[in-house]
């Protein structure tokens, strides 16, 4: 039995293994073909090259298709060159012998360049949400694009149309949070953003009033392109300016990973995170004022920035941490030195008043903050070495009495007119009493096919002192009344003209009280049909649009004033009533014109030159003329701009 189960064990074992016959097996299988593509770079700009790589197995030949084509290798590596926008297919299709094949692909995305670049600072550069901000006012609104950093701190963004590119190229990139900026001077779509690129969002949101509602599908509306480049000749003619000559950085040098050395990147990213926190915490506070008293339906944001003449402090290259250009005292170190930084707070109620919606604008520049977070009072001795008596708590009445701070309560919609805004400004302008100016405003806009034009009807409140708890300067009537006349155009030019009336004679409407109208008692649906009128009979005047041959063929802030001194504007004489004229070339520079009419005395003043003059005199309509043609919009001056050394501390200094 043992010999039988062991015979039949080997038996087995035999068969198992093939033997014990013939016949019966198959061979072993043919290898199949295998291919692979891969691409240096799948997101790329038109007219770049992509290195593509390739290989395969078991495999005699290959065949490219798609966005490629040719006979290859069984396997290797080709530059390749991008030359139109759009998404590019690459396919391998390698075969053996017996024609049995394999294929292989792989898509590169390509388009125009917008923002492309690095994050580079001492915090987290990977998966940083970033957009282009059209309306530079440092939030992201809805058509806002948004894309984010990869792990390595890089960021791209592009778009197939060229021409859209070629717009939104000029626009800045902002991190979602507000801290991390670039201004993307160089317009070509290619900038890198650290801590020093983020200081210059000083400059956006300074004209917030001319950016409501512009959040439409048209990106490159003339609105935008006015404020982008006004955002980038103050960029580029005062900031970008004084780094150039009084510490010898191009905007190159600030883009790098590291511009003076890693701790001072440190330092930076310390105080823009301190002045985060210091909003972060006033928008609670707001947030807390709105509960109080039921608004759900209220939206807060909250942006902080770090005031351009803090580049004194980061980029100085020697003694540091010594904070200034301003030589004495030296601190003890970075944290007993103060910087300045501005706190933005905006709050948007949908149909607040009636149909109106309300937006709110607290504003408060020039403070100065510690890198941990604190709040220091305005005074010379608080501003290096400062002791603990130097802090203040963090909340709205302290940014009122330590900071430049301006209120704006407006209330906006779009009427057939266009659109109209009623608005109150008050501004501080003494901290140590909290002096204070008001203003009440009435306001058309509209947007034609070259200009952006604003038309408002402004009454002066007066001077009062600011409460901090009912956030009103109180003053209680009008001082003065005005008729304004703006226009703004794609090139940063721009045209400012006010006729005003100190003596309030000229414009008799009704007064328009902001402080008269509330939730029971909501404004009317349209601007008072008065105060319209006063707009129309003046708006015709400076356009001529009733062809006058007297006054120019197109909108020209002169016009009113020749219509005044030729009397078809009955104004000549009148006491206490001035006209004024400013504009603004594409360099950002600035000339006026201002006459008394009861006096027909004048003077205007340009970069080039200056003239005081009347009418009266013998060289009256001569001098007139030459202020008319130093007001043009377009003039280039050849006086060199004046770029004084900015500290944070003293001011302008060493000019």
């Amino acid at each position: 039995m043992i010999k039988f189960i062991v015979s039949l064990i080997v038996l087995v074992f035999i068969s198992a293994c093939g033997g014990g016959g013939g016949g019966g097996g198959g061979g072993a299988p043919v290898p199949q073909p295998s291919a692979n593509i891969s691409a240096s770079d799948t997101e790329v700009s038109v007219n770049d090259s992509i290195t593509l790589s390739w290989s395969s197995s078991n495999t005699s030949s290959c065949t490219a298709s798609g966005s490629w084509t040719g006979t290859k290798t069984v396997s290797g590596s080709e530059v390749v060159s991008l030359s139109s926008a759009g998404t590019s297919t690459f396919t391998i299709t390698c075969s053996d012998s017996s024609n049995k094949s394999a294929l292989s692909s792989v898509t590169v995305n390509v388009g125009y360049p917008i923002s492309i670049g690095n994050l580079y600072n001492s915090d987290s550069n990977s998966g940083v949400e970033l957009f282009l901000d059209f309306n530079d006012n440092l939030f992201k609104d809805t058509n806002e694009p948004a894309f984010t950093s990869s792990s390595s701190g890089n960021f791209e963004y592009r778009s197939t149309n060229q021409d859209e590119a070629n717009c939104l190229k000029r626009f800045s990139t902002v991190s979602s949070d507000g801290l991390l900026f670039s201004p993307n001077l160089n317009q070509e779509g290619n900038s890198n953003i650290n801590p020093f690129t983020s200081i210059f969002s000083d400059f956006a949101d300074n004209s917030y009033l001319l950016i409501i509602d512009n959040e439409g599908s048209d990106k490159c509306n003339i609105l935008n392109l006015y404020m982008n480049k006004r955002v980038n000749y103050y960029n580029n003619f005062d900031a970008m300016k004084r780094v150039e000559i009084f510490d010898g950085f191009v905007f190159a040098d600030l883009e790098k990973e590291t511009i003076v050395d890693t701790q001072r990147m440190a330092d930076l990213v310390k105080f823009q995170k301190a002045s985060k926190s210091i909003s972060d915490t006033i928008k609670s506070d707001f947030q807390d004022l709105a509960n109080a008293v039921g608004l759900d339906n209220i939206t807060i944001f909250a942006s902080s920035e770090l005031d351009t003449s803090n580049f004194r402090i980061f980029l100085n290259t020697s003694s540091y941490p010594n904070p200034s250009t301003d030589l004495q005292p030296t601190a003890s170190s970075i944290d007993s030195v103060a910087a300045q930084v501005g706190i933005k707070i905006k709050t948007v109620i949908p149909d607040y008043i009636g149909s109106w919606t309300n937006y709110g604008f607290y504003d408060t520049d020039n403070l100065k903050i510690s890198n941990n977070g604190d709040l220091l009072s305005n005074q010379t001795s608080c501003y290096i070495n400062f002791s603990s008596l130097c802090k203040q708590a963090t909340n709205i009445n302290n940014l009122i009495s330590y900071g430049s701070f301006s209120l704006t309560d407006l209330y906006q919609k779009v009427t057939t007119r266009g659109e109209e805004t009623i608005e109150n400004q008050q501004y501080i302008i003494d901290n140590s009493t909290l002096r204070c100016r008001e203003y009440d405003k009435q306001s058309i806009s509209n947007e034609s096919e070259d200009r952006h034009t604003v038309v408002t009807f402004s009454e002066y409140r007066g001077e009062s002192y600011f409460l901090p708890d009912d956030f009103d300067c109180n003053t209680y009537d009008a001082n003065g009344r005005g008729f304004v006349y703006q226009e703004f155009f794609p090139d940063g030019t721009s045209y400012y003209m006010e006729l005003w009336d100190s003596a309030q004679v000229l414009y008799d409407n009704n007064e328009f009280f902001i402080d008269d109208y509330d939730t029971d008692n909501p404004f009317p649906e349209q601007l008072p049909q008065s105060t319209v009128d006063i707009m129309a009979t003046l708006e015709s005047l400076y356009t001529n649009s009733s062809g006058s041959g007297m006054l120019s063929a197109t909108p020209n802030p002169f016009n009113i004033l020749v219509a005044i001194i030729n009397g078809t504007f009955p104004a000549l004489g009148a006491p206490q009533l001035s006209y004024y004229v400013e504009s603004t070339n594409n360099s950002g520079r600035i000339s006026s014109f201002y006459m008394a009419l009861d006096s027909l005395s004048f003077d205007c003043q340009s970069p080039d030159e200056n003239i005081s003059s009347t009418l009266y005199s013998s060289e009256g309509i001569s001098d007139l003329n030459d202020c008319i043609e130093m007001l043009d919009k377009d003039k280039v001056f050849e006086t060199v701009r004046n770029i004084r050394n900015k500290s944070p501390y003293q001011g302008y200094i060493n000019e």
